[in-house]
């Protein structure tokens, strides 16, 4: 039998996992100057802390992700098509709002659901070395960022819960799905 005193206070959840991009991102610079940019599945990182009453959370948290560029992204001016240098990536720094439930079917075992919305920036690396004459053209890319995910909770302690879940995560340069882990403390 959980014990109520469980069900209220804080919490702070660790969540590092898998992201993998699902589209494509192609700009036109006028009539001769296109960039694409095809990701690398990645990684990312999440911790969120807040209020907790019964299965409701409701909190706030920080996102960090990162993602290479595939070999299939270049930059092409004019005739030229040169890729993109090597190693460069996307990387994006969120913070959002958080509410989600939690359906405990038993005491140690529910799933979860939760929703997350809120604001970043993109540190986007996609320039051509070859056609930049060595200028760094490192942009920064602001967006607004959503994210839902689901997924099945084990809580073999009253202060300690595992996660294993799924993550829908929008924003503007690298939409993507992730598989994730979640360390919950419960206090």
């Amino acid at each position: 039998q959980p014990s109520t005193a469980s069900d209220f206070g804080g919490y702070l959840i660790l969540r590092p996992g898998v992201v993998f991009p699902y589209k494509t991102q192609t700009t036109h610079q006028g009539a001769y100057k296109t960039k694409h940019r095809d990701y690398k599945p990645g990684m990312a990182i999440s911790l969120s802390g807040g209020y907790r009453l019964k299965g409701w959370k409701l909190g706030a948290g920080v996102l960090y992700r990162k993602n290479e560029h595939d070999s299939k992204s270049y930059e092409r001016v004019g005739a030229q098509m040169k890729p993109f240098a090597k190693g460069s990536e996307s990387m994006s720094i969120a913070g959002f709002l958080e509410v989600g439930y939690t359906h405990a079917f038993t005491p140690w075992f529910g799933l979860y659901s939760s929703l997350g919305l809120g604001y970043g920036v993109s540190v986007v690396e996609d320039y051509a070395p070859l056609l930049s004459n060595g200028q760094d053209r490192t942009r920064l890319d602001p967006f607004f960022y959503a994210s839902g995910g689901l997924g099945a909770v084990f809580t073999p302690t009253d202060h300690l819960a595992l996660s294993l879940g799924y993550r829908y995560h929008h924003e503007r340069e690298v939409p993507a799905h992730a598989l994730e882990l979640g360390l919950e403390g419960k206090f």
